[in-house]
């Protein structure tokens, strides 16, 4: 949504993650709360958007759960504004850093988001109701908080517009650029 205005779902709703397909992503996370999600009712569509040296095992991990034509892998567009088109709920797993870009670019861009982690991405919230926290290791939380907003639009448009609003008020961009600037 290029206005950077919340994403309603229409149609039948993509839930997606992004990133490097590497050990400590937790995407396995991921694809077993896809497995459960795909047994609620409605139909899903998942997708991983990212590129690794886990995606042959992450494959095979998605085959033994039977989600073939369910679940896809690709490479991520080059433009972020694709992949979070692409995406009508942004599911953010890891341990560890690299999410917070994410995080922030799918908040942006009014994607109603679930992450897990740790201390930062929880400083990157600030407060309640920006985004769904989960504990990472548990993809049976992760799958009823993606259920919990799939069947409740208006909290997730509620949370997209949050998203939207932290961002622009902590990340304005003469800010970033000017932090990115200071790097160099």
């Amino acid at each position: 949504n290029s206005d950077h205005e919340p994403k309603g779902f229409s149609g039948i709703p993509v839930i997606g993650t992004v990133g490097r397909l590497e050990k400590g992503r937790r995407l396995d996370d991921f694809i077993e709360a896809a497995a459960i999600l795909r047994k609620t009712s409605g139909d899903k569509m998942f997708t991983i958007l990212g590129e690794g040296p886990d995606e042959t095992r992450l494959r095979g991990f998605s085959k033994s759960l039977d989600m073939d034509g369910v679940l896809t892998f690709a490479a991520p567009p080059a433009d972020p504004d694709s992949v979070y088109r692409a995406v009508d709920l942004l599911m953010l797993v890891s341990d560890w850093g690299g999410s917070g870009l994410h995080l922030l670019e799918g908040l942006a861009r009014g994607v109603p988001t679930i992450a897990t982690g740790g201390g930062e991405i929880l400083s990157l919230l600030g407060e309640e109701g920006i985004c769904t926290l989960v504990k990472p290791g548990d993809p049976e939380a992760l799958a009823e908080a993606g259920r919990e907003l799939l069947a409740d639009p208006e909290k997730a448009q509620r949370q997209a517009s949050k998203g939207i609003e932290h961002v622009r008020e902590h990340f304005p961009m003469r800010t970033m650029l000017d932090k990115l600037e200071a790097l160099h």
